[in-house]
């Protein structure tokens, strides 16, 4: 990532958010600070796109669909450098070599009840045919490596459809039905299949005022996680639990997370996926059927 790009980023990096997941991970710390730029700054440059060409108990629902053909990426990625200095957020592509950002989202507070607020996510997503960013209504973004396709949470805060997005037509490729509702969403590495993090509630409440906000300590309601594979349709649901705070009595070393919002990710080389903690290591893997692994080599560098 070149200095140009970075520059640009921490510009906006005020208005613009990258998922509290990123965030969690940059901070490694056990203490919660107050939501705003201070505390996902850290985490900007990791939310990019990149334009390369190239538990167990039950057993896993999988759901038999018709898979989606995606567009082919393209070749060779481009390499050229592009800024948007006039404007925060961006409204014009940020890109330095093969790398850019293909989407962000800003948050907002609204009340819930007493006072507990929800944090909710305004996506906006890179459009080719301006070359600049178009606000979506959808729940949760991510693009695919590539930026031709989108992956999208349809839904008020969480949602049970996902669907896949042409980003070059606007048109949507297809969706999938889910059985259980999903908060974010995450391409593998190789553009083909889509990680989708089941909660039972929205795990972005709020309470208090000012710089005694925090995240209401109600527990993750993380229940499990979807691989959907959009060559064959397929939508696998696998149960996984979030990691809890630290107890009294807990071993010396034992990992924790006192975050409502559990979102997973892929490993680089999408063979394992991980979930986030705020410990050390500050991410633990599983295989893509949710058994606890050992962590890949440069994993430290995962996204």
């Amino acid at each position: 990532m070149t200095r140009l790009l970075r520059d640009t980023l921490e510009d906006w990096a005020d208005e613009a958010r990258v998922p509290p997941g990123l965030a969690d991970r940059a901070l490694r710390r056990r203490a919660w600070k107050p939501y705003g730029a201070a505390v996902l700054v850290a985490a900007m440059i990791a939310a990019i796109a990149v334009f390369v060409t190239g538990q167990g108990e039950p057993e896993p629902v999988v759901r038999p669909a018709t898979g989606i053909p995606l567009p082919p990426r393209p070749s060779p990625a481009p390499t050229d450098v592009r800024t948007d200095v006039e404007h925060s957020p961006p409204a014009k592509l940020i890109a330095a070599g093969r790398m850019a950002v293909s989407a962000y989202y800003r948050t907002s507070l609204e009340p819930v009840s007493g006072d507990q607020k929800r944090m909710r996510y305004t996506w906006s997503l890179y459009d080719p045919r301006t070359d600049g960013y178009e606000q979506t209504p959808y729940a949760w973004v991510d693009v695919a490596p590539g930026m031709q396709v989108a992956a999208v949470i349809e839904g008020d805060l969480l949602g049970r459809r996902v669907g896949v997005m042409d980003l070059n037509t606007r048109q949507m490729l297809g969706w999938f039905e889910l059985e259980h509702s999903v908060g974010s969403v995450a391409w593998s590495p190789d553009g083909t299949r889509i990680l989708a993090t089941a909660y039972s509630s929205y795990p972005d409440l709020m309470e208090g005022e000012g710089d005694q906000m925090h995240p209401v300590r109600t527990g993750s309601p993380r229940t499990g996680y979807y691989v959907i594979d959009t060559r064959t349709g397929e939508t696998a649901y696998h149960e996984l639990p979030p990691l809890g705070d630290s107890l009294p009595g807990d071993e010396p070393g034992k990992p924790f997370n006192m975050n409502n919002r559990q979102d997973l990710g892929w490993s680089l080389d999408g063979t394992l996926i991980w979930a986030p903690t705020v410990t050390e290591p500050d991410r633990l893997f599983y295989t893509l059927d949710g058994e606890p692994t050992d962590a890949p080599e440069g994993s430290s560098t995962a996204v």
